[in-house]
């Protein structure tokens, strides 16, 4: 009997790291929407614009992806901040998006859409379109 304990001790990491000992533990799900969305998030740092007076990101224009049905932010600091369509040249309402959390700013935004984000205040963090 000892010699089964020790040789079941010593296969106990390869069980586990190969998933087949499952007893008290469930697989886990496929990466649902929000995962799948926020994987894909990169940094954005806000830049002063003369134009608008504002803080902005990007210096140029964001185009949503298929990741994200949303555009959503997780700033380091709260900051109020609104979602400008380059194809409309409107902006949505201001939205406050509280430090390190993610909030949807702009929602139901389709693929392709090219957008830049303007803030009241700097603002650095991760953005996911």
């Amino acid at each position: 009997m000892r010699a089964l304990s020790v040789t079941i001790r010593s296969l106990l990491p390869v069980i586990l790291a190969t998933g087949a000992l499952t007893a008290g533990t469930t697989a886990p799900a496929s990466a649902g929407p929000a995962q799948t969305c926020y994987g894909g998030s990169v940094p954005y740092t806000s830049a002063h614009s003369p134009d608008s007076g504002f803080q902005e990101w990007p210096a140029n224009e964001a185009t949503t992806g298929p990741n994200c049905a949303d555009i959503n932010i997780r700033p380091t600091q709260g900051v109020e901040v609104r979602v400008c369509l380059i194809a409309t040249g409107t902006c949505n309402g201001w939205t406050w998006a509280p430090a390190n959390s993610w909030t949807v700013i702009a929602s139901g935004v389709p693929d392709n859409t090219h957008y830049f984000l303007r803030f009241k205040a700097p603002s650095n963090g991760r953005v996911a379109d």
